[in-house]
This record gives structure tokens, sequence and C-alpha cells, in this order.
């Protein structure tokens, strides 16, 4: 079973019998990825208008075909109408702002419920720019979507003043619900009840040593499934939750395979391979200093703009024309830019093969 299987089982069940939980976080966490530009606005609006302004202008079968798990997420809109447990929500708030120049792609939107909120934060989409402020999170004490995160919590919070809060996303969507809500205004955080991160990067070390991560570290829920890579990456200082794909590898990230047990997620046990790379990675992120891992993340994705394509989708569709752009372009780097990249590629993969050594040797 997954999410789309949760649905049918579970829609008619009211939040008033059964209380929300990780599942229904990682369901609304999901519409986070949808383009709802023109249609959610501050204003409320209900499912219902949203499902039918959407189709209007989507084609379901063709979302139905859809590879990439972040389209398929509007097939979970059927279910939720059938029930009470969602049909009755609304959606407010909604904000799309991507700018290459300070490397910011940042997405939210709010749900309203009855007595509580949900806030949800998307996660990487297709952009470059995306993907390239993913990887200064390890570089960098606060990017551009961190504090517009603090800044949409604290926003939304105050115009829901009566209603309590919860927080979640989904990849980078569930980093940026624990960081908004780390720092967001004292009067908001106290009416949080729950942070979900569904396979979120995790953190650097001042954040989780400032007393606001303290504050709120007893209600985060960090979910990573068994062969987890992008959640594993820098840490939660606390242990995340295991679950079940029906997936391999990378593959597992997209989250309409994690596999669903009554109003939880099965429960598993992380991969040996997945364990490998938490350690080596941590070890190569220990071994660089900020400038050095943000000058290497400026000079690949610098080979990657030079391509012109705007999105990992059109890097993908002309993959061998895109490589051989990229090796032209790494010729142009200065040899000191060359030999830096080199050498933290080199220091990653014996990382990594320390890792693996030593773990053969205890076993």
């Amino acid at each position: 079973m997954n999410i789309l299987d949760y649905l049918s089982w579970r829609n008619d069940v009211p939040f008033t019998v059964s209380k929300f939980n990780e599942v229904d976080s990682l369901i609304l966490s999901e519409l986070a990825y949808i383009d709802f530009e023109k249609i959610v606005e501050s204003s409320s609006i209900s499912l219902q208008d949203v499902n039918d302004e959407f189709f209007l202008h989507h084609n379901r079968e063709e979302i139905e075909e859809e590879a990439t798990f972040t389209k398929r997420a509007p097939l979970l809109f059927k279910d939720m109408l059938l029930g009470e447990r969602f049909s009755s929500m609304k959606l407010s708030h909604y904000i799309n702002e991507i700018e290459e120049a300070t490397n910011k792609q940042f997405s939210a939107i709010t749900f309203l419920f009855d007595h509580f909120i949900f806030i949800a934060f998307r996660g990487t989409d297709q952009s470059v720019v995306g993907w390239k402020e993913d990887f200064l999170l390890s570089s960098m004490s606060d990017t551009e979507s961190q504090k517009a995160a603090v800044s949409y919590i604290n926003r939304v919070g105050h115009y829901y003043s009566d209603k309590d809060i919860l927080v979640g996303g989904h990849s980078k969507g569930g980093h940026l619900a624990v960081y908004g809500a780390t720092y967001c205004d004292q009067d908001i955080k106290k009416r949080i009840k729950k942070v979900y991160s569904h396979d979120g990067p995790g953190f650097r070390h001042e954040v989780l040593q400032s007393k606001e991560y303290e504050e709120l570290k007893s209600r985060i829920i960090h979910i990573v499934p068994d062969m987890a890579a992008v959640g594993l990456m820098l840490s939660y200082e606390k242990e995340a939750i295991v679950i079940k794909s029906d997936a391999l590898g990378l593959f597992q990230h997209d989250a309409f395979t994690w596999q669903t047990e009554s109003h939880q997620f099965q429960r598993a046990s992380l991969s040996k391979l997945s364990t490998l790379f938490s350690i080596g990675l941590g070890s190569w992120l220990e071994d660089i200093d900020d400038n050095t891992r943000k000058e290497v993340v400026n000079t690949t994705f610098s080979l990657i703009e030079a391509t012109g394509h705007k999105t990992i989708g059109d890097f993908k569709e002309k993959k061998l024309k895109s490589l051989s752009m990229i090796i032209m372009e790494s010729k142009k780097l200065p040899a000191s830019k060359r030999k830096e990249l080199l050498t933290c590629m080199s220091e990653l993969i014996k990382s990594e093969s320390q890792a693996f050594k030593d773990a053969m040797t205890t076993r």
C-alpha cells in the first residue's frame, strides 16, 4: 500500500476520529509540488474548486503517465475529495519564487482545517537553481530559501492566529519546514505541534547546537526510506524513523513508493549501503572548510549553467550533448579551479572507501 491506497482506505475517517498522522503529512507535502499559480492566492479556496480549476488546464491521463513523482501529485485530489477527512480542506497563501541571482528556489502553500493549519514547503523542483541551492546547504549558514521559510511561517501564523500549526515538506521542503519552525517568532513557535521532514537534508552544527533548535527538537519527526541518501545529508541530532519503500536506491526518494500500514508507514531498518554513505559523506564534509565547499558547488554549477539549460529535465533530454558541453567548459576553468574540483571528488571517493573498509573490518 502507498499513499494513494491509504487515501482510498482512510478518506472517510475524519480527524476527530483518527488524529492527523505522518501519512497525512506526506500527502499534503506532496501537494506542495503542484503549480497553483493563478489558482490559489492569499484568500482561501476549497479543494473542490482547486481540483476543478486545475483539471480545466491539465489532462489527467497525461499526469497518470508521468514518470516524475512531483508531477503525479494532482492524482491525490480524487480520493481526497471522496471522503470526509480532506474534502472540506481549503488552500491559501501559495507562493513560488525562483531567483537565479540569489540561488533561490522557494515555494510554499497552506492547508486550512477546522482547528489547525498545515504549512507545506516544496522540495527541490526541476530547476538548476533549486538543485544548486540544495548543495549550498552544507556551506552556508542561511540560504535565501531558509530565510523565506521563516518569513512565511511568521506571516501565515499571524494570519491564522486562532489555530494550531503543523509544518512539513518532502526533500528540501522538509529541511525548510524544520528551519522555518526553528527560527520563527516565539508566539508562533509555541503553537507548532509537530514538524515533519520527509527525507529532508539535515543541518549544520551551528543550527543543531542553537537554543532555538533545542526548543523544537522534541516536535520534529524525521522520516527516511531504508536506502536513504538525501535525508542522511548532514544531521538532525535525532534518530530518524526508517520506513519501507518498494523501490531501490535513489528511486526511494519518490514518496509514492513508500509503503503504508494502517495509519503509518511500514517500519524498516536502514540499509548498510545508506549507513556507509552517511558515514563517508559526513567524514568528507568535516574535512572540507565552508569556502571550499561553496567554491566547488559554484564551480560545478557554473559548468551546468553554461549548457544554457534551466531545468534538470532539459539536461537529461540532451545528456550526451550536455556532457560534451560541460567537458568543453571545464577546459576553460583556471587550473586552480580544476584542481580544487578534482581534489574534492577524490577525497569524497576516499571517504566512502574508508567507510566501507571500516565496516568490513568490524564485520
